[in-house]
């Protein structure tokens, strides 16, 4: 029987309660806007810039026993910045617009009972620059994998390394897990 514990997940200091988990969230992102030679980047000045963006779990099942590390909860590529007139006046919060359908479909948070705390990592590459079409996962690659042993152990810093991507930010949530009682 499930003992009253409300699960909740923490951004920063506001609480979030999990209903707000459950469905795919927009994702929002301020681009830096510096000179291409700055970033260390090899983009056209001008060059429209995409983005993947990765959802992680380091700690499932638990974090003190994390034989899953590191489950993929979503991946998303081909993500563009919001478009904005003024380029030295960047409103933060915009909404990315995806332009393509997600590599890994998302799976919202749900820590097993008693598990205690997970954190939950969000990892955003740029991507590569140049690629006619843009850059794709390759359809065969396990990244398209939905199912549950298909998300888990998958090390994302492999993951960018192997397509030549730029990791250029990085957040995340704690959620702490429900408590089972009798």
């Amino acid at each position: 029987m499930r003992g009253s514990t409300e699960q909740r997940l923490l951004s920063g200091t506001r609480c979030v309660l999990l209903e707000e988990t459950l469905d795919e969230p927009s994702i929002s992102f301020t681009p830096l806007n510096i000179p291409s030679e700055q970033a260390g980047d090899n983009s056209t000045p001008g060059e429209e810039v995409s983005y993947t963006l990765a959802m992680l779990d380091p700690d499932a099942p638990t974090r003190k026993d994390p034989i899953y590390r590191t489950f993929r909860h979503w991946l998303v590529t081909g993500l563009k910045s919001p478009e904005h007139k003024n380029t030295t006046n960047t409103a933060p919060d915009m909404i990315a617009l995806k332009s393509k359908p997600d590599t890994t479909p998302y799976r919202p948070p749900g820590p097993r009972p008693n598990s205690g705390l997970h954190r939950y990592i969000f990892l955003l590459f740029q991507e590569p620059t140049g690629i006619k079409d843009g850059f794709t996962v390759p359809t065969d690659a396990p990244e398209h994998g939905a199912a549950l042993e298909e998300r888990r152990s998958w090390n994302a810093i492999d993951f960018g390394k192997k397509y030549g991507l730029k990791l250029v930010g990085v957040n995340f949530f704690l959620m702490r897990s429900t408590t089972l009682t009798e």
